[in-house]
């Protein structure tokens, strides 16, 4: 016995690495791409969802098993309709409504040290789905190293979502104490079973991020479109990167509704950039008062809920509960009967709600009005209703009650987008007037739509952008000279060249230099001849460039949507590099082939594989974020009835610039011209209209004039339009045509209309959704 652990042994039935077949086979493998998963996305791998038509983060955990290598990942998508989705090989099949491959396909460089795993993050473009009621994408990644071998395609199997649903996003360390509003009826109606038929469309998807790490947040707000709500409870300001407190900062603008829903969170925000937006600026914490809660729960507690008097029995009967002190914000709001418990703070067109009670404890979450106050206080969504419906259904040949929601608002069920978020891009939602009317009434017009099928996606169709496709390719190609201007230009060079000449010459005594100024003159004259043809001879190529910068109110950096026609004579390859990681792009129109979209290569993103055939011109939408220096705003000197003053603080400087609000239901206008970066203009409003200058270059005013015109305009809403030089070369085009113009216009909101009231839902959801309800 003694002996025994002498001998070597056979090592037991237990197989060694070396005869383990998975350890072979992964040793054989120069690298192994183990996860892929979209961001934003919860611990449990099956919860992950993506939403087609919005640019998306997404992570990949990998390693190289033989040696330090460096290697190129790959990442492709496609989406499919219906239920049943396995995942096959990579076919080029033509798109159709029940299939759809990204044209764009994602490209980052990774470094492996022998044997670790690393996390690397890259974007996606999930592409779009014509009938997205249900579906699947697959996506698809592989890694090839610098110096040969590569993985197999990996394939990775997610849901998508709803054309009305969007990411509830809760930043907590304490998952469990969500689990109440995980389950709630306004993130999705509860159903009576999977028939399809008489399904409500849910909301959102509940995500709670892991907070160990670095949280699986995209570092851009263009992939935080399909994000309408993050709920920050209690995590540390630490656990973002400075980035993503960027594209949180940027989402908020533009309609993100962020939740401050404890003391301890509001703690935590104080301590990062976040803090000066906030509605109460915190300055300690005291114990509840137990009649200002109880006064809540009555004043919001819906008809028919017995059990509000059980909950302020509760209250009474606890203590210890804490309370945010603190001092409300100028611009904060008290939300209506919660009597100083919550305050929402508008920011651009997004929303910041801070409450100084902890909106999870159970004297709350155990409240059956407690989803209505949600969805109304918090959420700020309409008050909803609930009815009864019967549906035939071949079962049995009974009538089967079932519950229905509807919005007070209007007699259509929910969801739709637009109920779900307020995230809006005039680029990808604003509506245009087709006939620009500044006194028709705000009541009959649609102010956002988005043909792309959800409200924020990514959109070539957009009013905006198909409009200026239309100027481009108007003013794009190579003008080739005309018989009149051959013989004009020609006839002009003969008279300078030699009569001129030689009259200039013979003035000044010096008849033998006239020889001398011949070449001067041709090269001048060559000159010309470019100019005027704007033919670059031996090989022809053009940009023309329109772009639309929006810039909510209150924020410096604004969002730009540029449309570009690139002409060439030769057939070429474009590369569209960007200087500034908040920027994507994509082929308006069919492609030859997939693009590469390349990120994390120290620069910027770049569009790779862009071909323009011979002769043509194809046409590019890219979008971006851009710091504009400073914000512009409105100031009515203390007097909100009269007139005022626009202060522009931003470093460009606006010419035709172009002033519209809406107050009592009237369009008025102002002209300001020019208007130089950092300095201010004294404004009188009228309600006579502006006109738009009809000489702009490039047609502009077209594009100009609706934007301009004041007729998509909220109440109480204030917008200035302007063009801008844009000297700042946030993008290049390789190789860079010589020749081109670029205009860029200015739309930015002075002033936001006010937030929606608040709205109590009319009746409860039914404890049995079985159960019949009043139906009207």
């Amino acid at each position: 016995m003694c002996l025994t652990p002498l001998l070597s042994g056979c090592n037991g039935c237990r197989p060694s690495g070396e005869d383990d077949p998975a350890a072979q086979t992964a040793a054989r493998r120069p690298f192994e791409v183990e996860e892929v998963r979209p961001l934003p996305h919860s611990e449990e791998p099956a919860s992950d969802r993506i939403k087609p038509g919005h640019w998306s983060a997404a992570s990949a955990r990998m390693r190289s098993n033989l040696d330090d290598a460096r290697g190129t990942l790959n990442t492709r998508v496609e989406l499919r309709a219906g239920r049943d989705f396995r995942a096959s090989p990579y076919r080029d099949e033509p798109p159709t409504p029940e299939r759809s491959v990204s044209e764009v396909e994602s490209s980052r460089p990774v470094t492996l040290p022998k044997g670790q795993r690393r996390r690397f993050d890259f974007r996606i473009m999930p592409g779009d789905l014509e009938r997205p009621r249900k579906g699947r994408a697959l996506i698809q990644s592989r890694l090839s190293g610098d110096t040969g071998g590569y993985e197999p395609f990996t394939a990775t199997t997610v849901r998508l979502l709803g054309r009305a649903e969007y990411f509830f996003v809760a930043l907590t360390t304490q998952p469990n104490r969500f689990n109440r509003l995980r389950d709630a009826d306004w993130v999705r109606p509860p159903r009576r079973n999977d028939d399809d038929s008489i399904q409500i469309p849910g909301a959102f998807h509940f995500v709670i991020p892991p907070s160990q790490g670095i949280l699986p947040l995209a570092d851009t707000f263009l992939d935080w479109t399909s994000t309408a709500v993050v709920y920050w409870d209690d995590l540390s300001p630490e656990a973002l990167t400075s980035t993503q407190i960027d594209a949180l900062e940027d989402w908020l603008y533009f309609g993100g509704r962020l939740i401050v829903g404890s003391p301890a969170a509001a703690e935590s925000l104080d301590d990062t950039l976040l803090a000066d937006l906030l509605p109460i600026t915190p300055t300690g914490v005291d114990e509840l008062a137990n009649d200002e809660a109880a006064s809540l729960l009555r004043q919001w507690s819906i008809e028919g809920d017995a059990s509000t008097p059980t909950q302020i029995a509760l209250l009474e009967n606890e203590t210890s509960r804490l309370s945010l002190v603190g001092t409300p914000h100028p611009d904060a709001q008290e939300v209506t009967d919660t009597f100083g418990l919550l305050y929402r703070r508008q920011i651009g067109r997004g929303c910041i709600v801070q409450s100084r009670i902890d909106l999870t404890q159970s004297w709350l979450a155990k409240w059956r009005s407690y989803d209505g106050f949600i969805n109304g206080a918090v959420l700020g969504k309409p008050g909803r209703r609930y009815v009864s419906s019967s549906d035939a259904i071949d079962m049995g040949g009974d009538e089967i009650n079932y519950t229905n929601l509807f919005y007070r608002s209007g007699a259509r069920p929910g969801n739709e987008p637009a109920d779900s978020t307020d995230v809006r891009l005039l680029s990808r939602d604003g509506a245009l007037p087709a006939d620009v009317d500044p006194t028709q009434s705000s009541g009959r017009l649609v102010r956002y739509r988005n043909v792309a099928g959800s409200v924020a996606a990514w959109n070539d169709r957009s009013d905006v952008v198909t409009l200026s496709s239309k100027l481009l390719r108007q003013s794009s190609g190579i003008e080739i000279p005309g018989l009149k201007l051959v013989l004009q230009t020609l006839g002009f060079y003969l008279l300078i060249l030699v009569p001129l000449n030689y009259i200039v010459f013979r003035v000044v005594g010096r008849v033998e230099y006239a020889w001398l100024a011949i070449p001067l003159i041709a090269i001048g004259g060559a000159v010309y001849v470019a100019r005027a043809a704007r033919l670059d001879i031996g090989f022809a190529r053009s940009l023309n460039e329109i772009a639309v910068v929006e810039l909510p109110s209150g924020a410096r950096r604004g969002h730009v949507c540029r449309t570009l026609a690139i002409y060439n004579s030769l057939s070429t390859n474009y590369t569209v590099q960007f200087q500034t990681q908040d920027a994507a792009a994509r082929a308006i129109g069919e492609v030859a082939g997939p693009l590469e979209f390349v990120t994390n290569t120290g620069d910027g993103p770049a569009l790779r594989g862009f071909q323009v055939a011979s002769n043509q011109a194809r046409l590019l939408h890219t979008e971006e974020m851009l710091d504009l220096g400073g914000t512009i705003r409105w100031d009515d000197g203390g007097d909100p009835e009269g007139g005022g003053r626009v202060v522009n603080e931003s470093g460009e400087d606006l010419s035709d610039a172009i002033l519209a609000r809406r107050r009592r239901g009237r369009i008025e206008m102002a002209y300001l011209g020019e208007l130089a970066a950092e300095s201010a203009a004294a404004v009188e409003f009228g309600t006579q209209e502006i006109r738009v200058p009809s000489d702009l270059p490039m047609q502009i005013g077209q594009l100009m004039a609706p934007l301009a015109s004041g007729a998509t305009l909220d109440e109480g809403e204030c917008k200035l339009v302007a063009r801008i030089a844009a000297e700042t070369e946030s993008m290049v085009c390789v190789p860079t045509p010589p020749q081109g113009e670029r205009e860029w216009l200015l739309v930015a909101t002075l002033q936001s209309p006010p937030l929606r009231a608040v709205e109590k839902d009319e009746n409860l959801m039914p404890e049995d959704p079985l159960a019949a309800v009043d139906d009207e």
